[in-house]
């Protein structure tokens, strides 16, 4: 936070397969024993979605390679700007040569004007749909109050330009847990688990009832995940 110049932060540590949240930590939270100084009572990581910027291609990446439109060595044409077939101009972060990249090295360079390209391989619907199943617009199920779905639209709502800016994590919001479930489907061989921090619940007459977690989802196949990882 201090390095970035951040109002606050967040993060989460979730063990893959099982999405039991190992750690959660946010800044500036309110202090009991110092009430004047202010502080956020809840948790953001929970409450606050923002755009998530460069990890949301994690999942154009996904659904482009898993519907077969792409693997991870297809090549793509990487300007330091492109304007796209519906008159849409898209900027890299910084400029650059103009090269030839693989799926591989676009991910690994961050740049939009080759993401965009992947990720219109693949229709709208499509990869709203990869964005649905990956926990985009839904709860993760964690036991904390206050939890924001995040700001997601349907896809028949997209601009010409958003239609582009949410392949690369732009024009839709996730809160931290979100983001880290999403990564952490990908970890899991592309199955999605719902997040919890409470194990069982002990009641006075001693029976315990284990977290009811609801059945995962399939999202990608292992061989596209497995793929993913690589890439990661």
């Amino acid at each position: 936070v201090e390095e970035q110049g951040a109002e606050w932060g967040s993060a989460v540590v979730i063990e893959v397969g099982t999405g039991r949240v190992l750690a959660l930590s946010d800044t500036h939270t309110f202090d009991p024993a110092n009430p004047n100084d202010g502080g956020s009572v809840g948790s953001r990581a929970v409450q606050a979605p923002v755009e998530p910027g460069s990890s949301g291609k994690l999942m154009t990446f996904a659904a482009a390679i898993d519907q077969g439109q792409v693997d991870p060595l297809s090549l793509f044409e990487t300007t330091s700007t492109r304007t796209m077939p519906n008159g849409e101009t898209i900027r890299d972060n910084e400029p650059h040569p103009a090269e030839n990249l693989t799926v591989a090295g676009t991910l690994a360079k961050s740049y939009n004007t080759g993401l965009i390209q992947i990720g219109d391989t693949v229709s709208d619907e499509v990869r709203y749909e990869y964005m649905q199943s990956f926990g985009i617009g839904e709860r993760t199920g964690i036991e904390l109050p206050a939890e924001s779905s995040g700001i997601f639209a349907d896809y028949t709502t997209w601009g010409p330009r958003s239609r582009y800016t949410t392949m690369f994590g732009q024009a839709y919001a996730l809160t931290t847990v979100q983001l880290a479930q999403m990564v952490a489907t990908i970890a899991n061989g592309g199955v999605r688990t719902d997040l919890h921090i409470v194990d069982s619940i002990t009641h006075p007459d001693g029976t315990v009832e284990p977290t009811i977690v609801e059945e995962p989802i399939r999202v990608i196949e292992e061989e596209t995940a497995d793929q993913m990882l690589g890439l990661m």
